[in-house]
């Protein structure tokens, strides 16, 4: 099944969070690849002593909420997506589409409770650098980024993800330098993903054939 199968399949519950049934332990998380140009949006975490990934880096997103009674829908989901990085980042953007990746997912602890999300891409593009402004509390900073270049301070489901978006345009010596950085993220990634019973994410410079069974690894009802 891939990505945009699995997100036609989700189901919204009555907190609004998103998943495939009331038995499944993670709920929907979804990010944005903005680009303009070579460059893409980030946004640092807030600096807070109750949630584990303070301070770090990610793409913006987060957990998918759709307002009471709403049912999910391609749309409804991106649109949700739309109104938080717009929240995030300021960014206001006509499109996203699904990005043709396998699932990953992560576990955070926030205010003494650990959570698993189940984490989908997103892609759009803006045809000028506008300047980004955070309008949530959560978000310190946000920031047009070139290149991947400390991948330790990018959350770790971020690092993965970002590695798969970037690698092609990576040199020998950054793609050999990622190989070690991205060892923690993976293995937190996949200790994350079989606690949920999910395919563990694989790494860009995988065999072709191991990356497409990933890309096609989204459960199913």
């Amino acid at each position: 099944m891939r990505a945009t199968e699995f997100l036609s399949c989700c189901r919204a519950l009555p907190d609004g969070f998103i998943t495939l049934g009331t038995g499944q332990s993670w709920r929907l998380g979804a990010v944005a690849f903005v680009r303009s140009g070579e460059n893409f949006a980030v946004v640092q975490k807030a600096a807070r002593t109750s949630y584990e990934f303070s301070d770090l880096w990610a793409l913006p997103g987060g957990m998918v909420r759709l307002p009471k009674g709403d049912e999910p829908s391609i749309d409804r989901l991106e649109g949700a997506v739309r109104s938080r990085i717009n929240q995030e980042a300021g960014l206001i953007l006509n499109e996203l589409d699904p990005v043709a990746l396998g699932p990953i997912v992560t576990t955070y602890v926030a205010k003494g409770r650990s959570r698993t999300t189940l984490v989908a891409v997103f892609a759009g593009q803006t045809s000028h650098p506008e300047t980004l402004t955070a309008n949530d509390s959560t978000i310190q900073t946000v920031a047009w980024s070139s290149a991947l270049a400390t991948p330790a301070l990018f959350a770790p489901a971020n690092q993965l993800i970002l590695a798969h978006l970037l690698w092609f345009a990576l040199s020998d010596e950054a793609r050999l330098q990622m190989k070690v950085d991205l060892q923690p993220a993976l293995h937190a990634c996949t200790e994350a993903a079989e606690c949920a019973g999910i395919v563990a994410p694989e790494l860009p410079w995988a065999e072709e054939n191991a990356l497409e069974c990933w890309r096609n690894a989204w459960p199913e009802i």
